[in-house]
């Protein structure tokens, strides 16, 4: 083999190797890019499945406090909102608060009877959490997010008052994901926080696997 024909194939091997790389470098980047896309997903409102709620206006675009929705169910005017996700681990079990709401809701005239069990006022302040839980464990297990919300203004909700009503207190299997939202009227929109209460962590038969634990959500001060 000539000397000439020695180098074209060694600039020829080089080029395939660098081809190579190149590739290797796009492919690399496209998956760091699908990673990143899937993750911020994940965090964007709520899931794909999520359906809207019959008894409250969907406020997934409320964002900007004073900004509000009208739409057949009533007017929804967001006052106050904590978009930073809190996250506790309770046993083998991960719970987020992904965001935190304060809201004044004026709902039509239609959901009057609904809305009469909770208070008989014609419209009023409503706190939302939009949750996320996920049972890590081998076993089916019991769990309900807020067993007890108490603003700092010394206002006591429990899971009876509830409006949302999205029975995300069914068993929750292993490995399984429930998302949603649970909602709570208050007369007092003046709070600066909220202190929510888990509930237990319970096995299928109802026995204790660990306490509930407590959350602390801060509004900003208006």
């Amino acid at each position: 083999m000539s000397k000439r024909q020695l180098c074209f194939q060694m600039k020829g091997l080089g080029l395939l190797v660098l081809g190579a790389v190149m590739l290797a470098g796009c492919s690399d980047e496209a998956d760091t890019a699908l990673a990143a896309e899937t993750a911020t997903n994940a965090w964007d409102g709520l899931p794909a499945e999520y359906a809207e709620n019959p008894q409250v206006t969907d406020d997934r675009e409320l964002t900007v406090m004073g900004d509000a929705i009208i739409d057949e169910k009533g007017t929804l005017t967001l006052e106050n909102i904590n978009t930073e996700p809190v996250r506790k681990t309770i046993g083998p079990l991960t719970l987020t608060i992904r965001e935190s709401k304060l809201m004044h809701y004026q709902p039509d005239s239609s959901l009057k009877d609904f809305y009469q069990s909770y208070t008989h006022d014609s419209d009023f302040y409503l706190v939302k959490l939009t949750v996320e839980f996920t049972n890590l464990s081998a076993e089916p297990v019991k769990f309900w997010p807020a067993e007890t919300v108490l603003t700092s203004g010394g206002e006591l909700k429990t899971r009876e008052d509830d409006v949302y009503s999205e029975n995300l207190n069914e068993p929750i299997q292993s490995g399984e994901t429930k998302a949603g939202s649970i909602g709570f009227i208050v007369k007092n929109a003046g709070f600066e926080s909220l202190a929510i209460t888990t509930s237990d962590l319970l096995d299928q038969q109802g026995e204790l696997i660990i306490p509930g634990d407590i959350i602390s959500i801060n509004f900003a001060v208006r």
